[in-house]
C-alpha cells in the first residue's frame, strides 16, 4: 500500500474513531472538551480612541497559555510586537500618524485562537470642542439627490460655519431614504459619494434647526419642514456622533406620529403627575378576528371527475388596535408584523404558514385545487386597559417605572435602566443623563456618562407642544419656565430671556447654606425647564427693556434672606418660587401664571429686598 493512502486511511479512521467517542460517550467528552473555555476568553486590547504621540495598551491572557500583542498598520500586516510575551499585559507605545489596530493572540496545548481588535488613531493634535452656547451658532446647508439612483430623493447635510471640522458634531453626512421613507445614515461615506452629494441643489425651503437633542454636549441638526422638499416624508432629527473625527451622523430619527405622541405625553406628565389617568377607558376598541379556508378540489374516480368545495375554519381571536401595533400611522409590513406578534408568532409568514401550508400539503395530491381565504373583523372592545390610540404606552411605562423608583419597588440603577432603554427606543440614540437627587432636593446635573437622569426631559421638553395658550419659546418674550425637583416633586421656577434663538438668559434662586441665593444660568434652568407661563411689563415697556429692569432688579438683591422649602405666612422663609414672584412685582410687571399652584409663589419676596 503507499505510504499516502495508508496515510489517508489512518487519518479517515481516526476521525471514525473520534466521532463515535464523541456521540456515544457524552460523559467523557463533558470532562474532556475538544475546546476547553481557557485561554480563548480573550478581550480586546484597551486603547483610547485617538491620541497623540503615545499611549498606554492594556490587554488580558490566560495563565498556562504563551500569549502576545500583535499590532495592525493603517489595515496591513499583522506583526508582533516585541516584549508583549506573557506575562506582560501592559505596553507603552510611541506611534506616528495613522490608524493602528491590536490584537492578543494565544497558543498553547490545543491550537491558537485570536482575540477582539482594539483600534487606535494616533493624530497629530486633538481638535477642540467648543461650549454649547458656541455650537448652537453652527450653520448647516441642506441639500437633497438620488444617490442610488433608485427613484428616492437622499440627503447631505454639510456645516458650513462653525468650530473643528473634527470636533464630533456633524460636518458631512449623507441620509439614504428607505422604503418605509425613513433615511439611513451613511456612517463611513467614501470621498466619491460625497463629491456627488455636494452637487445637488441646496433644499432652500427646509430649515436646520441646530440644538442639542440628546443631550451629549453636542448640537444636533432638525431637518424642518423637509416634505416641503421630499413629498411624504416626515422631520428628521440628525444626531452628532460625539466622537472626535467622526463627521457623519450617528443616526437620523423620523419625527413620525409615535415620536410626537411620545414627547408631548411625556412632557405632560411632567406638568401634571396624574396626567395619564385619563388614558384608563373603560372600552378599548378591538376586533374579533376571523380567518377561514376555502377547498376547491377535483378528483378522477374511475375516470370520471368528481369536484369538491371544502371549509375549514383557521383563526378566531379578538384583538386590539393595540395588540395590533395600529395605534399609530404604521407601514403594512409593521401591521402585519404586529398581527403576528398579536397572535404569537414569530413573522407574519410564520403565522400565514402555520395557518394554511398543512392544508396546502394535505390537498396536494389532488389533480386540480384552489384556495380561498376569508377574513372577517368584526369591531368590538376590550375593557378595562390603557388607550395607547391616542396616548403613548411609552411614555407612560416611564412614568410608572418613575412612581416605582419613588416608593422603593423599583431600584435606582433598574430603573434607570428601563428608562434609557425606552428613550433609546423613541429616539434612537443614547440620551443623557437623569440623576435623582432625592423627591425636594435641587437636581445636580451631571456628565452624561456618570449617571442618566435628569437631561432626559431636557429632549422632552424641548420636542413637545408647549403648555396650552403659550407658544413655543421664541427671542424677544420673557417667559416663566420650571422644571419639577426630583421628578415629581414640586415646581422649580425661573425667568428666561433670548435676543436671538442662540443666546438664552435664565434668571433664577435656590438654596445655598440656608439662604435663597440668586444664580443666573443655573444648569438646572438652561437645560431642562418647561414654559409655564408669559410675563410682560405693566408699565408698556417692550421685552428687552423689561428684561434689562428684571436685571436691574436681580443686582439689587442681597442673597440675604432664609430659605424654606414649604415657605408658610408669618415666617422669614422663602423658596425660589417667591423668588421669581417678587422679582416680577418689583419690576412692575405682570404674568399669565397663577402663582398660587406653585408651592411659595403665594409668599413673593418684598418689593424692598429688590431695592
Amino acid at each position: 500500500m503507499d505510504i499516502k493512502i495508508r496515510k489517508q486511511a489512518c487519518k479517515h479512521l481516526k476521525t471514525a474513531q473520534f466521532l463515535v467517542f464523541i456521540f456515544f460517550f457524552p460523559a467523557a467528552y463533558a470532562q474532556f472538551p475538544m475546546f476547553p473555555p481557557a485561554p480563548y476568553e480573550l478581550y480586546s486590547p484597551t486603547t483610547p480612541d485617538f491620541i497623540v504621540g503615545s499611549c498606554t495598551v492594556d490587554w488580558q491572557d490566560t495563565t498556562g497559555s504563551i500569549c502576545w500583542l500583535s499590532e495592525r498598520v493603517n489595515n496591513g500586516s499583522w506583526v508582533t510586537v516585541p516584549n508583549t510575551y506573557s506575562p506582560t499585559k501592559t505596553i507603552t507605545l510611541s506611534r506616528s500618524v495613522g490608524t493602528y489596530d491590536y490584537q492578543v493572540a494565544c497558543i498553547d496545548d490545543y491550537g491558537g485562537v485570536l482575540g477582539p481588535i482594539g483600534t487606535v488613531g494616533v493624530v497629530s493634535s486633538m481638535p477642540t470642542l467648543d461650549s454649547l452656547e458656541v455650537q448652537l451658532g453652527y450653520q448647516f446647508q441642506i441639500q437633497t439627490g438620488d444617490l442610488n439612483s433608485d427613484g428616492k430623493k437622499d440627503i447631505f447635510v454639510k456645516r458650513t460655519s462653525g468650530g473643528n471640522a473634527n470636533n464630533g458634531v456633524i460636518d458631512k453626512t449623507i441620509l439614504t431614504q428607505n422604503a418605509d421613507d425613513d433615511f439611513d445614515v451613511i456612517v463611513s461615506p467614501t470621498s466619491g459619494q460625497l463629491s456627488t452629494a455636494a452637487g445637488w441643489p441646496v433644499a432652500s425651503a427646509t430649515v436646520a434647526v441646530v440644538n442639542d437633542f440628546n443631550v451629549d454636549g453636542r448640537v444636533d441638526v432638525l431637518l424642518k419642514n423637509l416634505d416641503s422638499t421630499i413629498s411624504g416624508v416626515d422631520d428628521q432629527i440628525v444626531f452628532s456622533t460625539g466622537e472626535f473625527f467622526k463627521g457623519a451622523a450617528q443616526a437620523a430619527t423620523s419625527i413620525d406620529f409615535e415620536f410626537e405622541k411620545f414627547f408631548r405625553d411625556t412632557y405632560n406628565w411632567i406638568l401634571d403627575p396624574n396626567y395619564f389617568a385619563q388614558a384608563i377607558t373603560a372600552s378599548l376598541p378591538a376586533y374579533n378576528f376571523s380567518l377561514d379556508i376555502g377547498v376547491y378540489f377535483c378528483s378522477y374516480w374511475f375516470g370520471f371527475p368528481t369536484c369538491l368545495n371544502v371549509g375549514h375554519a383557521l383563526f378566531q381571536q379578538t384583538v386590539t388596535l393595540a395588540m395590533l401595533g395600529l395605534s399609530g400611522y404604521e407601514t403594512i409590513a409593521q401591521a402585519e408584523q404586529g398581527l403576528a406578534n398579536a397572535l404569537g408568532f414569530s413573522s407574519y409568514d410564520t403565522f400565514e404558514c402555520a395557518l394554511v401550508c398543512g392544508w396546502i400539503e394535505f390537498y396536494g395530491f389532488y389533480s386540480s385545487t384552489v384556495f380561498t381565504f376569508h377574513d372577517v373583523w368584526t369591531p368590538t372592545t376590550e375593557s378595562p386597559g390603557f388607550d395607547d390610540i391616542n396616548f403613548s404606552s411609552r411614555a407612560r411605562d416611564i412614568a410608572d417605572i418613575t412612581a416605582g423608583m419613588l416608593a422603593g419597588s423599583e431600584t435606582e440603577a433598574g430603573g434607570m435602566d428601563k428608562i434609557s432603554d425606552i428613550s433609546f427606543d423613541s429616539i434612537g440614540v443614547a440620551v443623557g443623563g437623569i440623576c435623582i437627587g432625592g423627591l425636594f432636593n435641587e437636581p445636580k446635573l451631571l456628565d452624561p456618562e456618570d449617571c442618566r437622569g435628569y437631561e432626559l426631559f431636557a429632549v422632552f421638553s424641548r420636542t413637545a407642544p408647549e403648555t396650552e395658550g403659550v407658544e413655543k419659546r421664541q427671542p424677544n418674550a420673557v417667559y416663566i419656565t420650571g422644571h419639577r425637583v426630583g421628578w415629581i416633586g414640586p415646581f422649580h421656577l425661573a425667568i428666561e430671556y433670548s435676543e436671538s434663538s442662540v443666546v438664552k438668559t435664565t434668571l433664577s434662586a435656590g438654596p445655598v447654606g440656608g439662604k435663597l441665593v440668586s444664580g443666573i444660568n443655573r444648569e438646572s434652568d438652561f437645560t431642562g425647564n418647561v414654559t409655564l407661563g408669559i410675563t410682560t411689563s405693566n408699565l408698556g415697556l417692550s421685552s428687552a427693556p423689561y428684561f434689562l429692569q428684571m436685571l436691574t432688579k436681580y443686582n439689587n438683591y442681597g442673597n440675604h434672606l432664609n430659605y424654606d422649602l414649604f415657605p408658610q405666612s408669618g415666617t422669614d422663609g422663602y423658596n425660589s418660587n417667591s423668588y421669581i414672584h417678587g422679582l416680577i412685582n418689583a419690576s412692575s410687571g405682570g404674568s399669565t401664571l397663577d402663582f398660587n399652584q406653585f408651592v411659595g409663589g403665594n409668599k413673593p419676596v418684598p418689593n424692598n429686598k429688590f431695592n
